[in-house]
């Protein structure tokens, strides 16, 4: 007998699960495929999402940057592979550059932490094969990556 039983054993069904393991109940996975995270978390691209892109004080904005600062340190925990190799926003004309600002100003409003706008001279230091039509960029140096399969 069971007191939880999640289903799926992707990204969230595993995370639940983790978090359950601190309490004294019996919990179980479910899962329909032959490994984890062979459904929707096997399509995403592994992205730790800061936060600058979701709509200010929605729901989405507070869990990017709440669950950013989790993941982090669940893979601390569990000796998960974590690359925190930041990310570029980069924009070719004032379309571009009016979009990054309002991204950072959005990333700011949404409390993401160690973002900027970086100029041509600092994303070519960062990013030196960049396409040289770039003007500037938005610079999240807290994004990361991490293995759906392995965290």
């Amino acid at each position: 007998m069971y007191d939880v039983i999640i289903i799926g054993a992707g990204i969230i069904g595993s995370s639940v699960a983790y978090y359950l393991s601190q309490y004294d109940i019996k919990v179980a996975i479910l899962e329909a495929s032959n490994d984890v995270s062979n459904g929707t978390s096997k399509a995403n691209s592994g992205i730790i999402h800061a936060g600058y892109d979701p709509k200010e004080n929605s729901l989405m904005a507070k869990f990017n940057v709440e669950g950013a600062k989790i993941t982090k340190e669940i893979c601390r925990k569990l000796d998960v592979p974590y690359n925190q190799c930041g990310a570029l926003v980069v924009g070719y004309n004032d379309e571009d550059i009016n979009t990054i600002n309002t991204l950072y100003k959005r990333g700011l409003n949404n409390g993401v932490e160690n973002i900027e706008i970086i100029d041509r001279e600092k994303l070519i230091e960062l990013e030196p094969q960049i396409n040289p039509q770039a003007k500037c960029a938005l610079y999240c140096k807290d994004s990361a990556i991490v293995s759906p399969w392995e965290l």
